[in-house]
């Protein structure tokens, strides 16, 4: 390929990655095949370095997406018999717990949701450092467990506790 040509195609293709942050949908859209974007990525690092500020710009555009869904919401059409006769505000409180996770893990460590508990649904916050070895490897973490459940009345319960995990995926299942 000319040289002129091939730059002119990383160019087209990075500007296309970062307005829609896939690499098989931007090759998709230019005709061009994926082996040879990263082949290009791997021989070039000034390319490299384009790919990586083009997933970021694609990155930020998601994150203003999810902050807007999340905070401002998004208006969602109210039809009876087929008729418009409204909207409603609606919010995503799954995004903006992601965004907050996302923001500060420490704080807000991982969550998840367990029904398995006699029907009651037990929501799980789980924070924690690693603790380390002397050689820096992580042997376990040392966590809150935040247990939030709703007792056979619809009362809320909630218990802490700090426990030390030997392995870190331990009770996420």
């Amino acid at each position: 390929m000319q040289p002129k040509l091939q730059a002119a195609k990383k160019r087209a293709f990075l500007t296309t990655l970062a307005d829609l942050g896939a690499v098989a949908t931007a090759c998709r859209a230019l005709g061009l095949p994926r082996s040879a974007v990263y082949e290009w990525r791997d021989a070039d690092p000034e390319f490299a370095e384009g790919w990586e500020r083009a997933m970021d710009c694609a990155a930020a555009v998601l994150e203003a997406e999810a902050l807007r869904r999340s905070v401002t919401g998004v208006e969602k059409p109210i039809y009876q018999g087929g008729v418009l006769v409204g909207t409603e505000r609606v919010y995503s409180d799954r995004l903006l717990e992601v965004l907050l996770r996302a923001a500060n893990r420490a704080k807000y460590g991982t969550t998840f949701v367990d029904s398995k508990t006699t029907g009651a649904v037990m929501l799980k916050v789980i924070t924690g450092v690693p603790d380390r070895d002397e050689d820096g490897q992580s042997n376990a973490r040392t966590h809150d467990v935040i247990d939030l459940e709703h007792d056979d009345e619809g009362g809320p319960r909630c218990r802490i506790d700090r426990v030390r995990l030997a392995n870190p995926t331990e009770g996420l299942a």
